[in-house]
């Protein structure tokens, strides 16, 4: 936290900017091995929704509802202008050099989700005390509203619109592994059509360090016995110290 805050400071008093310098501090520190990283991610992960729905609320107190009404139909014509034509051929006009198919390039082009960024930018007219500057983030805050309703709720259908859903599979369990950092634990699900129905443990080409334990009962045990194997319903952990 403390790097992030740093960063945006010393960015700010060069005349870049802030935001953009804690994005790219995240992005360098969150692909980098640490202690208790994924603990870690959760943590923050729950801060980062607690920050923005934070953000929120003391935006939307800088909204003045009486006003909403009057600006509603210019703002809802706007937030279709964004979502149908501008950003569907600024999303066309960037992924043109590297040979997206059409469906993936219209799926970009329709999740174009605003958050609270555009109302914090809408913001600044504001505080220098630019006229109309109360105008311009009424409008923002509809259309962050409108693309939240309207976008963010159609994710899944235009997926499947689309035909780039991700097809279903058995994802594993992450579990916290609080006393060594060094050490994670996935929990497998085994359907009644895997294709591990019926291996023997000793014939699975396990990766160096990597043990098989548990099962579908409360009492963990080794399974690495010969001749042992894998049943539907039941569930595998493999830990594997890294």
């Amino acid at each position: 936290m403390f790097g992030g805050v740093a960063a945006f400071a010393l960015v700010n008093a060069l005349g870049g900017s802030g935001f953009i310098a804690v994005y790219l501090v995240g992005l360098v520190i969150g692909n980098r091995t640490r202690r208790a990283g994924e603990n870690l991610l959760r943590a923050m992960d729950g801060m980062a929704w607690l920050a923005q729905s934070s953000m929120f609320l003391l935006l939307g107190l800088l909204v003045s509802p009486s006003v909403i009404p009057g600006i509603l139909p210019a703002a809802l014509a706007i937030s279709a202008f964004l979502m149908l034509a501008a950003r569907p051929a600024a999303v066309w006009a960037c992924l043109l050099p590297f040979r997206f198919a059409w469906r993936e390039v219209a799926f970009i082009g329709w999740m174009g989700l605003r958050g609270a960024v555009p109302i914090v930018l809408a913001m600044f007219p504001m505080l220098a005390g630019v006229p109309g500057s109360g105008t311009l983030f009424n409008v923002a805050f509809v259309v962050v509203l409108a693309s939240l309703l309207f976008q963010g709720t159609s994710v899944g259908f235009a997926a499947r619109r689309f035909g780039v859903g991700l097809p279903p599979r058995d994802e594993p369990r992450v579990r916290s592994t609080l006393s060594d950092d060094e050490l994670a634990v996935l929990e497998f699900p085994i359907g009644e059509r895997s294709p591990l129905m019926g291996v023997e443990l000793r014939t699975m080409a396990l990766t160096e360090g990597a043990n098989v334990v548990g099962g579908a009962s409360s009492r963990a045990t080794a399974a690495r016995a010969a001749g042992r194997c894998l049943e539907a319903g039941r569930r595998g952990d493999a830990g594997r110290a890294r």
